[in-house]
């Protein structure tokens, strides 16, 4: 098995006392990732080792990444940041609900799961070659000391991240005039410091491809100098990853999802031990717990594009091909990218194990509630930009890729 009993350290960690219901250290992690990896561990599973990126091109494979998802950071703020720099960035690819991580010539490779049942869940997997079997292990203290909502001060879930930071040459932090976990209605104007972009924003600044030197005046900085590349060949040695690129679309999707999946778990926490506590929610409550997911999936706070945005890494064909589609080749992940990422504002994630497995009271007001907002007959005042056009053609989206959804 991938998960064993919790440690004593494990134990000093908020989890156990704020959130008992959820048993998080000693419940087994579930889906069919988990499965995976469990299958990897029993040597039933087997990666095919390659001499330059070790067993990351097979776990993709198993897992249905594709590389065209691949993210560079070269900010050291992950658990290798030793490792880590503009020449050595760490690599980040994804799908649904797993993101692997990958720094070339160290050991392991990591992966976050979106759980069904617990949220987000943390793993490494050997990936030197060695006599001995692949090892996958649950890893819970060390990355929950940063991937929790409250920096494990108390009160806080398990989540995904996205920050943006000014770094000098060496990937090191060097100034805290932006210092942010990012999210969806953080402006682009402050995003990606310490990350890679390539694609094309038009006259759109961000902070991705930018060092800074000491001294300097953000407000002084050229950064689209640093923007509308096609590739990075010219800023580090790309032949150690699988592709040359950091795609803008996927930057873009990965902070959309992680947001959701970050609320969903929150809610769901939040809402199993108030449940676990007084046996009932009123309808106000349920209402008051459910409201951020429901913004989330609305994409209610996402601030727009200030320019049209272009991949070059293939990542915005592929996720489109995902669909499902409707009868008019119409799906919930068909990209804008002009005013707003998507064109539909409901997340794909409605379709994903994770929000079909909440609650059945919690997820029933979320349906009923989506409904109620989309076949209104007018527009909603908390949602203004979803107009009549957009309701209707968002209902009929849903209506033929997930029938019986609002029954």
């Amino acid at each position: 098995m991938i998960v064993s009993g919790m440690s004593a350290v494990q134990a000093q960690l908020p989890y156990e006392r704020d959130y008992p219901v959820m048993n998080y250290y000693e419940a087994g992690a579930s889906g069919p990732v988990s499965e995976l990896l469990q299958s990897i561990n029993a040597g039933e599973t087997t990666l095919e080792y390659d001499p330059q990126q070790g067993y990351l091109p097979a776990l993709l494979e198993l897992l249905d990444i594709d590389p065209s998802s691949q993210l560079l950071v070269f900010s050291k703020t992950a658990r290798k940041g030793r490792f880590i720099s503009p020449q050595t960035p760490r690599a980040l690819y994804f799908n649904d609900e797993v993101y692997v991580g990958f720094v070339p010539d160290t050991p392991g490779l990591e992966l976050a799961v979106m759980d069904p049942a617990l949220g987000p869940v943390f793993f490494e997997l050997d990936r030197q070659r060695g006599e001995g079997a692949l090892e996958v292990s649950r890893q819970n203290s060390v990355c929950l000391r940063c991937h929790d909502s409250l920096t494990n001060s108390g009160g806080g879930t398990p989540r995904f991240m996205m920050s943006s930071v000014l770094v000098n040459e060496l990937g090191e932090i060097a100034s805290h005039e932006v210092s942010i976990i990012t999210n969806n209605s953080t402006p682009l104007e402050s995003r990606w410091g310490g990350w890679y972009v390539t694609g094309f924003h038009g006259e759109q600044a961000n902070l991705g491809n930018f060092t800074y030197q000491a001294g300097q005046s953000l407000a002084d900085a050229e950064l689209l100098s640093n923007g509308n590349r096609a590739d990075l060949s010219d800023l580090l040695d790309t032949g150690n990853y699988l592709t040359p690129y950091s795609d803008i679309v996927a930057l873009l999707v990965m902070q959309h999802q992680i947001e959701v999946q970050n609320v969903m778990t929150r809610v769901n926490w939040n809402y199993q031990q108030r449940l676990a506590e007084n046996a009932q929610l009123q309808d106000g409550e349920l209402e008051e717990l459910a409201r951020p997911l429901l913004d989330a999936l609305l994409m209610a706070n996402e601030a727009e594009l200030g320019d049209s945005i272009e991949g070059v890494s293939g990542y915005s064909d592929y996720f489109q091909s995902l669909g499902p589609e409707d009868e008019q080749g119409r799906s919930l992940r068909d990209l804008d990218l002009q005013e707003r990422v998507f064109t539909y504002p409901l997340s794909y994630l409605i379709y994903s194990d994770a929000f079909q497995s909440l609650p059945q009271a919690l997820l029933r007001h979320l349906k009923t509630a989506l409904h109620d907002i989309l076949s209104g007959a007018q527009d909603h005042p908390d949602y203004p930009y979803l107009d009549a056009r957009l309701r209707n053609e968002i209902l009929a989206i849903v209506a033929q890729t997930s029938p019986g959804f609002f029954l």
